[in-house]
């Protein structure tokens, strides 16, 4: 993947980079790449008593972030698990600052395969805030999964991934380091998003491709100039 220097994520909420790509955003940083975070809902107030832990949410993506070594832009503050609901246009208004600001050549974000509608919805304001145009900053974008968002769908819907990123020891310590910052969203195995099934993804993953351990991507556009 040569040309990278600037990666944005584009999530619907704070712990899905994590759940994702939290090993590949170690590894980028580690190799001298920039890396930032840009999240469209809170992830909390679609919950009863939310608003109480969306404080704890926010110091969660903030440890997580120290652990990584990436950069939160922002939290967009569009209406939790309701995206579907929004304007397309609105959400495409609310990223395109962000990238203008940024600039990042790469792009990461949602797949399509999500059972969660705010996840689809932010792959659809991601392709639309970063259609080719003449001098825009993004050449390339791909779709992470997310363990019981993307695991969750019929098979008809599955995640094929084309890109696998291998993770050093380093880099997966470091994820599972950046998951126990969002500690409250974790669940007991053998729920999909539970510590134990994310290893045994990234196991499968790794496998699929010849290593240890890996997170995989599917590339929906990828210029190289």
């Amino acid at each position: 993947m040569t040309g990278m220097k600037r990666i944005l994520i584009i999530a619907a909420h704070a712990d899905d980079e994590v759940l994702g790509a939290g090993g590949i955003i170690h590894r980028w940083v580690r190799e001298g790449k920039d890396v930032g975070c840009l999240f469209l809902a809170d992830g909390e107030t679609s919950r009863a008593g939310g608003e109480e832990r969306i404080g704890q949410r926010t110091c969660g993506a903030e440890a997580a972030a120290a652990v990584l070594g990436h950069q939160i832009l922002a939290t967009l503050n569009l209406p939790d698990n309701r995206l579907d609901q929004v304007p397309l246009l609105d959400i495409v208004q609310a990223i395109e600052p962000h990238i203008a600001a940024y600039a990042p050549d790469t792009v990461l974000t949602h797949s399509a395969a999500d059972l969660n509608a705010d996840h689809r919805r932010a792959l659809e304001a991601t392709l639309t805030a970063c259609r080719p145009l003449p001098d825009h900053p993004v050449r390339r974008i791909a779709s992470f999964e997310v363990v019981s968002a993307t695991g969750w769908n019929p098979a008809s819907a599955a995640f094929n991934p084309n890109c696998y990123i291998a993770l050093s020891e380093q880099d997966w310590n470091k994820k599972q380091e950046a998951l126990q910052c969002y500690d409250a969203e974790m669940r007991a195995y053998p729920h999909y998003r539970s510590y134990q099934a994310i290893d045994a993804l990234a196991q499968m993953r790794g496998a699929s491709a010849g290593v240890e351990r890996a997170e995989a991507l599917t590339i929906l556009r990828w210029l190289e100039n």
